[in-house]
């Protein structure tokens, strides 16, 4: 089942190199550098990444919109992207602060099972990963955003 938008006549909507996807796609690729910095214990250089490209993700929707350069494989790579940076966040956050993170398992492991559950709904149903679009998605990648950059930073857990 295809993304529709309600301008499905645009003639962007089958494009595959607009503005917002290769946003993207330096979102998509710059998410692995993050593995790097965590390993390499450079969290300064982590956290200003991994805000950068957090942002960028804002950035593609908004251009994406005025522009009118919204597409089916655009929604598809940005739900990737989205996947790939939050994975490394998660990587990173492990390898720099597990002796805090190890005492909060359980809630991040809900969130994990949520997402995992979620996304597993999605590809029985209709094939496919599904593609989070929503208000509700919008609010959590700010929290986490909010969240990543206060204990990378060491403020009050």
């Amino acid at each position: 089942m295809p993304v529709t938008f309600p301008d499905d006549d645009n003639p962007m909507r089958k494009r595959i190199l607009t503005v917002p996807n290769v946003i993207c796609w330096v979102r998509l690729t710059g998410a692995f550098s993050l593995i790097y910095f965590a390993i390499a214990d450079r969290t300064m250089v982590f956290v200003v990444v991994f805000v950068v490209l957090s942002l960028s993700d804002w950035v593609d929707g908004l251009l994406a919109r005025w522009l009118k350069q919204r597409s089916d494989f655009g929604a598809r790579l940005d739900s990737l992207a989205d996947s790939v940076l939050y994975g490394s966040l998660l990587f990173g956050m492990i390898w720099l602060r597990w002796d805090i993170l190890r005492h909060e398992a359980i809630w991040w492991t809900v969130g994990l099972a949520s997402y995992a559950l979620t996304t597993g709904a999605g590809l029985w149903k209709y094939g496919r990963i599904p593609s989070y679009h929503t208000r509700g998605a919008k609010v959590t990648n700010w929290l986490i955003l909010i969240g990543a950059v206060s204990l990378l930073l060491d403020y009050s857990t």
